[in-house]
């Protein structure tokens, strides 16, 4: 009688990705403290705030904080319509106020058309500053911007002409003013914030001008010398959905379409519209569809794309500013999160953001609440020293029965661990002098994610 043996086949797939023990789950969402996150976090002492668009006592969204470590969750603010609904922005935080908009609720009637808000950072003096009521703005889907004691932002629709505009208002309520309305020539539909230097704004909208696919402009804080910087196409990207991101005098952003594969781009600008270049095509593999704004780390970029990457889930990435060494650093894999729709914030050498869904999930919440996670960069090095197209990882061989062989190039000892497809850790291996036996015998048959200093491999049992 022959001996059966199970077999274990191997499919190689190189995710250029750092790491799972580098990023971390800090707060699973479950519906009544919160549900779908949207925008950035926001770090003041070591306390993290931000704000889910659905979910809390009133199901109408909420404003949270918790500590940089995930300890401390307190759901600091409930919305409950008619003091606004749905924020989807992030907060700003000036002192020990907070200042946010939701875009919709309020008190204008049938028009539900959002507000704009104060609230301490105790969850305190919650204050609606501004009722929008469609004629002075209707749903914006950005956040504020400071500059001394005004507030700049933009709604995505309303204003004279019905496709948004671009106000400010005092940190008190008062004094708004309707600086610019969108006129289609001009742009339509801003779904970002702005950002300010010195006494210039910046931002883009995702569609209006000639070719209905957004466009970089500037204005001035006092509402002159409004000018188009670039008009998008279907070639070098179309409808931008984040914010602006400025070093030096070149402005970096982001497509949600367009490009050679039509699922996004990077980009920059000079801040004077001179010098347009498209440093990066996005497609499927390396991320797809990004939603939010870069994050400056050194001389690289980092960022989230909505979909993409390995398990269609988006993924965190990051790029040099010149377009070289793109390095995508982490897939979203369901249980660590699913479809960030949002961006970066940077403390020290971590990563904050979230994702709008995923995360803990059972078979009555299958695509999950949303989490809040972390990422950690390499202590002391920073991130522009990683080298992860350059490691050399090979299991084998293929296919194999009971033990894989596992040879890598390295400079030191390493642990190698293995996952299943829920993100679980299954086995934990020390690779010394570059070689290791590792017995998968008391694995189930399945996909396995195995993960070795910034290389990654699927294995098949």
């Amino acid at each position: 009688m022959n001996k059966m043996f199970p077999w274990f086949f191997i499919l190689l797939v190189f995710a250029t990705e750092i790491g799972r023990a580098q990023f971390t789950v800090l707060h699973d969402f479950f519906g009544s403290n919160g549900n779908a996150p949207l925008g950035n976090l926001t770090i003041a002492g070591n306390r993290l705030f931000g704000m889910t668009e659905q979910g809390g006592i009133n199901v109408e969204g909420n404003i949270f904080s918790m500590n940089l470590d995930g300890t401390g969750y307190k759901d600091i603010y409930d919305f409950n319509g008619t003091n606004g609904s749905s924020p989807w922005g992030s907060l700003t935080l000036s002192g020990n106020v907070l200042y946010g908009m939701t875009q919709t609720g309020g008190t204008s009637g049938a028009n539900n058309d959002g507000v704009i808000f104060s609230i301490d950072t105790d969850g305190t003096h919650y204050t609606v500053l501004l009722n929008f009521n469609d004629s002075n703005g209707n749903r914006p889907r950005g956040s504020l911007v400071l500059s001394g004691n005004v507030l700049y932002g933009m709604t995505g629709y309303g204003g004279k002409n019905s496709i948004g505009n671009i106000f400010s208002i005092n940190t008190n309520g008062s004094g708004y003013k309707d600086m610019l309305d969108f006129s289609g020539g001009n742009g339509g539909g801003p779904l970002g914030s702005l950002i300010i230097s010195g006494n210039v704004l910046y931002g883009m909208t995702s569609g209006g001008d000639s070719s209905k696919r957004g466009c970089v402009f500037s204005i001035h804080s006092d509402g002159t010398s409004y000018l188009k910087l670039h008009a998008f196409d279907s070639i070098n990207g179309s409808v931008p959905y984040g914010d602006l991101t400025l070093s030096g005098n070149v402005l970096y952003g982001m497509t949600l379409e367009g490009g050679i594969n039509n699922i996004g781009t990077v980009f920059s600008i000079n801040t004077d519209g001179t010098g347009f270049k498209k440093i990066l095509d996005f497609n499927g593999s390396n991320g797809s569809s990004p939603t939010g704004n870069l994050t400056m780390v050194g001389n690289l970029l980092c960022g989230m794309t909505w979909q993409g990457g390995v398990y269609q889930n988006g993924c965190i990435f990051s790029i040099k500013t010149d377009g070289t060494n793109y390095n995508k650093l982490y897939d979203f894999d369901v249980t660590s999160g699913n479809l960030p729709q949002g961006s970066l914030t940077l403390s020290g050498n971590i990563l904050y953001g979230m994702t709008q869904y995923g995360g803990d999930t059972n078979v009555f919440i299958p695509e999950g609440f949303g989490v809040v996670f972390s990422y950690a960069l390499p202590s002391g090095t920073g991130i522009s020293e990683i080298k992860d197209n350059n490691m050399q990882l090979n299991i084998f061989p293929n296919p194999a029965s009971y033990n894989v062989y596992v040879k890598a190039i390295l400079n030191e000892r390493a642990s190698l661990q293995m996952f299943d497809i829920t993100g679980k850790l299954m086995l934990t291996k020390f690779i010394e002098n570059g070689r290791s036996t590792v017995d998968l015998s008391n694995l189930a048959p399945g996909v396995y994610t195995v993960s070795l200093m910034g290389a990654e491999e699927r294995v098949n049992k």
